[in-house]
């Protein structure tokens, strides 16, 4: 009999333990980290395809004008692309998203820096180092025969509410943006 009632103790402290386990699981808040950072990566892609897109269409418009006018082409363009990234950056703030575009010598560090303190300040913030995208005219390149439009020491950060999560991201200096 001693060892019937002992299993049956044993047995009921295993039970109420996997029961008290099983509730204390359930009440719990999931863990919404992987759906944050998927967001996040899939806003930064958005942002950066659209991006591409208006540079493209500024790039093109502002060499057919100046090749039509006989201005100097390279540089129109690449004041194109400066007054299409304010343009670019004021639409994002009007439809509700939280960026600012920045320009210099930002390392991985100072990007995750600045991604940290926006989770914190809830609002988008220019990387330690980083200049406003109006101070940046000379990160913006244009190869007029090749039709291709560089980037260099640029980037973005946004602040998404939704995830209540914050993100620097840098424009990679190799990706072209093809003009017409």
């Amino acid at each position: 009999m001693g060892k019937g009632f002992l299993s049956f103790v044993l047995g009921s402290v295993f039970l109420l333990a996997l029961v008290s386990s099983g509730s204390l699981i359930s009440s719990q808040a999931p863990d919404r980290s992987y759906e944050k950072y998927r967001g996040t990566l899939v806003l930064d892609v958005a942002i950066k395809q659209s991006y591409y897109l208006a540079i493209s269409d500024a790039a093109s418009i502002a060499l057919r004008d100046s090749l039509a006018s006989g201005g100097e082409p390279g540089q129109r363009v690449r004041s194109a692309m400066l007054i299409r990234t304010l343009e670019f950056q004021s639409s994002l703030k009007e439809e509700g998203f939280d960026a600012v575009f920045w320009c210099g010598p930002v390392s991985e560090k100072m990007r995750a820096e600045a991604s940290e303190g926006m989770t914190i300040q809830k609002r988008a913030v220019i990387p330690q180092g980083a200049l406003p995208i109006s101070a940046c005219a000379g990160s913006f390149e244009a190869a007029l025969l090749e039709k291709k439009a560089h980037f260099y020491d640029m980037g973005f950060s946004f602040y998404s509410p939704e995830y209540a999560i914050g993100r620097a991201a840098a424009l990679p200096p190799s990706y072209e943006v093809l003009f017409q």
